[in-house]
């Protein structure tokens, strides 16, 4: 547990680029999580990097992933990168992660089952696990990384893109995953 919650505490806020559509680089959802965070150097090179923990079926795993950040990279399904993986738990019977925070056209923050939101982190994230043999007490982490789309931080372009970060009109579809239940939140 404390593995999971030093990783997720450290949520780095990277924004990629690409055709000057500026976008968090954070997705959750109810069995995975991606974000970008700066690891230390004894898991390769130090630096940033795009991670994953997610559950993998039929093996009953959960998996922590991980990718050097690269410009050209500006997606977490990418398989243009090398990536390394370690089980963080094995006999998982069930898996799911929920994001608290304020949303895009939101009024208030309350906990989703889908992160969607392209110009913002969630404040927390929670995680609820039950093996074969244990029930995890849930596990609450916050976020400390505040995003700030309108003031200078680490931009990752797509390669190709001349920098500009105008046109952001398309946000709105992030996160909408062809296939995937729109109507999960809590």
């Amino acid at each position: 547990q404390s593995f999971i919650r030093r990783e997720v505490s450290q949520v780095y806020p990277l924004v990629w680029s690409n055709k000057g559509k500026p976008r968090v680089a954070f997705k959750g959802r109810s069995e995975a999580l991606h974000f970008a965070a700066i690891l230390p150097a004894h898991r390769g090179e130090g630096g940033l990097y795009l991670v994953s923990i997610e559950a993998r079926y039929p093996a009953h795993q959960l998996i922590f992933s991980y990718r050097l950040a690269r410009p050209e990279i500006q997606n977490f399904e990418t398989k243009e990168a090398p990536q390394k993986s370690v089980i963080l738990v094995e006999g998982i019977e069930r898996v799911e992660f929920l994001y608290y925070g304020k949303q895009e056209k939101e009024d208030e923050a309350r906990w989703h089952s889908r992160w969607k939101d392209r110009r913002n982190l969630p404040q927390l994230v929670r995680l609820r696990l039950k093996t074969v043999s244990l029930v995890w007490p849930d596990l609450v982490i916050p976020i400390y990384a505040k995003v700030h789309l309108e003031e200078q931080q680490l931009v990752m372009r797509a390669p190709g893109q001349n920098g500009t970060d105008e046109g952001d009109e398309d946000l709105e579809s992030y996160g909408d995953d062809e296939g995937e239940d729109e109507g999960e939140d809590e």
